[in-house]
């Protein structure tokens, strides 16, 4: 079973009474579950983001596009 994961911003607040502005960190975001790895390829990079590919069993990124790293 692969997944199919895009990052996405997220922001950061400030703790309690600090002066630090909000930074941006990035999460992923699960966008589509298959078992056929070739599907997923196909849909990857139609977003135009940084998006990879993971092994849901073992956690081990598949595939990668080419802005996310």
């Amino acid at each position: 079973m692969y997944m199919l994961e895009r990052k996405e911003p997220k922001p950061i607040r400030a703790i309690g009474n600090t002066c630090t502005y909000g930074d941006i960190s990035f999460t992923w975001k699960q966008v589509a579950m298959s078992e056929n790895l070739e599907s997923l390829k196909a849909i990857m990079g139609k977003s135009g983001g940084d998006e990879r590919i993971i092994n849901w069993e073992t956690l081990e990124v598949v595939c990668r596009s080419e802005e996310t790293w």
